[in-house]
């Protein structure tokens, strides 16, 4: 039983890195620029000014570094919007 888990793990781990792959070079081609810029503009248009880089920069991680990055980056992302909402309200408060 654990050679057929072995192997069925092998099997996705290189699974997964064969689909990294073609992510990848698809984002590299001239139709995967178009999209991502087109996505760019539209979260532009759609967020306020607050948030849409950190949105931006969360999509970007998401599609370059993968999953675990991403989700790296919106925990880091929200801590640093917190610390900027508490900042911005102690200076009212002076």
């Amino acid at each position: 039983m654990n050679l057929i888990e072995n192997n069925l793990q092998e099997n996705n781990i290189s699974n997964n890195i064969e689909i990294g792959k073609k992510q990848n070079n698809f984002l590299e081609t001239t139709l995967g620029k178009t999209i991502n810029v087109g996505m760019d503009i539209g979260l532009r248009m759609l967020l306020p000014d607050l948030i849409e880089n950190q949105v931006i920069e969360i999509k970007d991680t998401l599609l370059n570094e993968g999953l675990s990055e991403g989700i790296k980056k919106v925990i880091s992302s929200a801590i640093d919007l917190g610390k900027s909402a508490i900042r911005n309200i102690y200076r009212e408060l002076r």
